[in-house]
């Protein structure tokens, strides 16, 4: 499968299957890259520890926003402190999460705005409206269109 810049998949129930993927586009990174006002290169610090494969994902991240001009370097952290010492303490960090049981769990663990494991501090009051709308909508037509929405809100935003 191929992502889509949201964390939910066809295997989900509810998965949004008309949102239109996404290409790579370099040029366009390059454009959001300067208009942050970011220069100079971007630490990633990964660890095997954040999931089987993550340096190998970071170094595949480096080469695409290469192309880009972003400069990205990577620094490989001892596994032993991961968890407590980089993981939500630094400001760019990987982290692996595995899938979970319902879109409302996935959510609400990492982008629920209150969060514990927000590891990417996404904070948008109508996404959480959302979700708690969608929590109490027993019609399954309705209910995946709130999840809809949030799909588009954490692709454009988070």
């Amino acid at each position: 499968a191929i992502g889509n810049d949201f964390p939910i998949n066809a295997a989900y129930q509810l998965f949004p299957e008309d949102i239109e993927q996404r290409v790579f586009d370099p040029d366009k990174a390059k454009f959001h890259y300067q208009k942050s006002g970011h220069s100079g290169p971007v630490l990633l610090r990964t660890s095997e520890d954040a999931f089987p494969g993550a340096v190998d994902a970071a170094q595949l991240f480096q080469q695409s926003c290469a192309k880009a001009g972003i400069t990205i370097e990577v620094k490989r952290e001892p596994s032993d402190g991961y968890w407590s010492e980089v993981w939500l303490k630094q400001p760019f960090s990987t982290g692996g999460w595995n899938g979970r049981s319902t879109q409302d769990q996935i959510y609400s663990t990492a982008y629920l705005s209150t969060a514990a494991w927000n590891d990417t501090h996404f904070f948008n009051e109508n996404f959480d409206k959302l979700l708690i709308e969608a929590r109490a909508e027993f019609d399954q037509d309705k209910r995946k269109n709130l999840y809809r929405e949030m799909a588009i809100i954490v692709r454009d935003q988070g």
